[in-house]
């Protein structure tokens, strides 16, 4: 008796796909165990929204969110349509299993009496202590301001940004990093890192993870951007020299290397290690598994 039938040559059951002629108990079994190839393909995704621009005070990471630990089922022939968000911008991954994912942009870093933005993380609080924190709507919020001559960090997944005059940026996150290796991103093996606050009077707060680093000693080191593609913050300025704005955002998604090639728009990277292919979008684009 075989495995599974009993009709001709002995079916076989795979990741892969199903071959041979199954009895129907046995199809009904494995479509209980989500073991039968016509339930769809495993789906796995990370993405990450844009980064948010520094004030004064360091811009927040972008929120990350992934589905590792419960893969959605995608059946054949379904579209899945990214759209990546720039600095400050949402991204966005829709098909009709996974309705809307949303993925909320980092917070904006505050001005001079303002406090910083809410975000996918917060971000740092402007010059005066009455500029409060950004809070993180998915991530850690902000540094909150002191009195003074700068501005706190921006939050990062990873934790908060730190208070006062050149806060530094909250961490980001590694938790994915086994993805970033694989598809070549993020920033250290990390995502979403909080930009440094500015400092008028000395050096500018440290970025993380691809967040970019604060203005500092009188407008003589500039702020800088955070890097594309990391979901960081961008550096918080004072005089306004360099670049502050928030790293664009990413989306990466996966599936066992048993299965086809998807047909894709938006010419994303097909890397094929450890078992998956990854697709690694920059930009808009579709997949179709």
């Amino acid at each position: 008796m075989s495995q599974f039938g009993y009709y001709g040559k002995q079916p076989s059951n795979t990741q892969g796909g199903n071959t041979g002629v199954f009895d129907v108990s046995d199809i009904e079994y494995l479509e209980t165990q989500n073991n039968w190839r016509t339930q769809g393909i495993p789906i796995e995704y990370v993405g990450v929204a844009g980064g948010g621009s520094g004030g004064i005070g360091g811009g927040g990471g972008g929120a990350l969110l992934s589905n590792q630990s419960s893969a959605a089922l995608i059946p054949n022939g379904e579209t899945l349509t990214v759209s990546i968000g720039g600095a400050g911008g949402d991204t966005n991954l829709v098909s009709t299993t996974l309705s809307t994912v949303f993925f909320d942009a980092g917070g904006n870093g505050g001005l001079s009496n303002s406090s910083g933005n809410a975000g996918g993380c917060g971000g740092g609080g402007g010059r005066n202590s009455n500029t409060v924190a950004g809070a993180g709507n998915v991530g850690f919020a902000g540094g909150t301001a002191t009195n003074g001559d700068g501005g706190a960090g921006g939050g990062g997944m990873g934790s908060a940004g730190s208070a006062g005059n050149g806060g530094a940026g909250g961490n980001g996150t590694s938790a994915y990093s086994a993805w970033a290796t694989a598809t070549s991103s993020g920033n250290g093996g990390a995502y979403c890192g909080g930009g440094g606050g500015a400092n008028k009077n000395s050096g500018g707060g440290a970025g993380r993870a691809g967040g970019g680093n604060g203005e500092g000693n009188g407008g003589n080191t500039n702020s800088n951007g955070g890097t594309a593609n990391s979901g960081s913050g961008g550096g918080g300025a004072w005089y306004g020299g360099g670049t502050n704005t928030g790293g664009s955002g990413i989306m990466l998604i996966r599936y066992p290397d048993t299965y086809s090639d998807a047909t894709t728009t938006g010419s994303p990277t097909l890397t094929t290690t450890g078992g998956y292919k990854y697709y690694k979008f920059t930009g808009s684009g579709t997949l179709q598994v």
